[in-house]
């Protein structure tokens, strides 16, 4: 699945992780690449797991190298099997 995150010009986002929240699942690599000057892309590959509505947390470091300030974005999503 491919994700599309829009930012203000002057963020870069960095190399983030996924993490399981409703059960363990370790840390899942989250690369982001720019795709323009606002929006940047992360392919996602989440692990099987047996839980039927799997919640998931996102982090992504990012920089302002204009302002010299960084931060962090982080969200919550739910995966769902049938």
């Amino acid at each position: 699945m491919t994700v599309i995150f829009t930012v203000a010009p002057d963020i870069e986002l960095q190399r983030g992780v996924i993490e399981g929240v409703s059960m363990y699942m370790g840390t899942i690599p989250l690369v982001v690449e720019p795709v323009s000057e606002t929006q940047w892309q992360a392919e996602l590959w989440l692990g099987a797991c047996s839980d039927p509505q799997m919640r998931w947390r996102a982090t992504i470091p990012w920089v302002n190298p204009t302002a010299g300030t960084r931060g962090q974005y982080q969200f919550e999503f739910v995966t769902e099997t049938n």
